[in-house]
């Protein structure tokens, strides 16, 4: 089984050095004779404050300050296209969008205008349509930008690393969260490349519960066509047998107890699901973004008194489970704002442009001390304690800027 994960880890490294590999851009700042101006607007969501100053300083590097004119509106529910509509009005040449509030606004405005993006898990998702070219994961559309797809394989490091025996994997989402549902099956694929066991368990938000009342609607056949295996049906790994109570039942029966208990579990309490999922498994997962964000208390008050260990996919869950990758919102901004001197400096067409990946060098290893704790856990100095980071990090001090580091041409 260490040969199989090491393995799949190492899989996963190369795929993510890869990401970093290939010609890079250079960028040279406006002449300071050249008196022309580019009017770029932001698309505020009111929250990402570092990801925008990131995607601010990235202009200011590469334009020049004196030569950007940077116009700003907080999208809110109501009338979004038409504070995208003000802003183009008064000549904005390109839109910066932080979340998918951002982009659907965006979107729905203007099919010209080009758009860089930020905070996106998945685009073709996001998009309604599938990349024109997969592998350079093209959109063919007016919109390219940086995913925030957090390195999976590095995630599945991390949490062997917490957990060395690690034998059961515990996946929890609602299946209305299709940011969720992708990353699991991403997570997943990792999984069964190490052998290791996993189960995918039902944690409803009330917003789904409304959605369920009506198996008919068409919210809910979106949610069943948005994966190639229906999100309504928990899945389990073909290697399956119980995760850490580890049945003695034939593969037949076990499925046949699996099918029978996920539909107990479907009209069960969350207290109920969590139990469950903590007596089957050694680590419990939440992606990036997740819906379930807002029951991460009660899910890891019940991993703590079973001394389960619990990933969050991000800063919000990690503040509150054994451990989390976090990655600097600052670096995605920048490199958003080196996108938009390609396209208005350069000429790049935003439909050609690859949707840019994460880059693994700016993702930290984080615990919570109070988790470890309670759980007996120590870390190595690879890690480092959530709070303290967080309260020391300089926001950008991992990003390489324009000016201060040797570009390659």
């Amino acid at each position: 089984m260490k040969k199989k994960i090491a393995t799949a880890l190492l899989l996963g490294t190369m795929t993510l050095s890869l990401v970093g590999c290939g010609h890079k851009t250079s960028y040279k700042p406006l002449d300071d004779t050249d008196d022309t101006t580019y009017s770029i607007a932001i698309l505020s969501n009111g929250e990402d404050k570092l990801m925008e100053q990131g995607f601010i300083d990235a202009l200011n590097d590469t334009f020049g300050e004196e030569h950007v004119n940077l116009s700003k509106t907080t999208i809110v529910s109501s009338d979004k296209s038409k504070s995208v509509q003000k802003l183009l009005n008064k000549g904005a040449q390109l839109l910066f969008t932080e979340d998918s509030r951002g982009l659907g606004a965006a979107r729905n405005t203007t099919d010209e205008t080009p758009i860089v993006s930020c905070g996106i898990i998945n685009y073709p998702s996001e998009l309604g349509t599938p990349y024109t070219d997969e592998e350079a994961r093209t959109t063919g559309t007016n919109v390219t930008g940086i995913s925030a797809l957090p390195p999976i394989s590095n995630q599945l490091s991390e949490m062997i690393e917490a957990d060395p025996d690690m034998d059961a994997v515990g996946i929890l989402y609602s299946p209305e969260d299709v940011d969720s549902v992708y990353q699991n099956r991403l997570l997943e694929n990792y999984l069964n490349q190490a052998g290791i066991q996993w189960r995918e368990y039902i944690l409803p938000t009330d917003h789904f519960k409304d959605i369920r009342k009506n198996q008919n609607s068409a919210r809910m056949r979106a949610i069943q066509a948005s994966d190639d295996i229906d999100p309504l049906n928990p899945q389990v790994s073909s290697n399956w047998n119980g995760g850490k109570t580890n049945s003695l039942l034939s593969h037949a029966k076990l499925t046949r107890k699996v099918a029978k208990e996920n539909r107990s579990l479907a009209v069960a309490s969350d207290t109920r699901i969590i139990r469950k999922a903590c007596k089957e498994c050694s680590t419990l997962y939440l992606a990036c973004g997740s819906r379930l964000n807002t029951k991460v208390n009660a899910i890891t008050a019940i991993a703590r008194k079973t001394r389960v260990a619990t990933f969050g996919g991000d800063a919000v869950s990690g503040a509150h489970t054994l451990t989390t990758l976090y990655q600097d919102p600052y670096d995605s901004g920048y490199r958003a704002g080196e996108m938009a001197y390609r396209i208005l400096i350069n000429g790049d067409d935003p439909s050609d442009m690859s949707i840019g990946l994460p880059d693994s060098s700016v993702f930290t290893k984080l615990y919570n001390a109070s988790m470890a704790k309670a759980l007996h856990r120590t870390f190595p100095k690879s890690f480092t304690e959530y709070k303290k980071y967080l309260s020391d990090y300089q926001p950008g001090s991992l990003t390489n800027r324009v000016g201060k580091a040797t570009e390659e041409e």
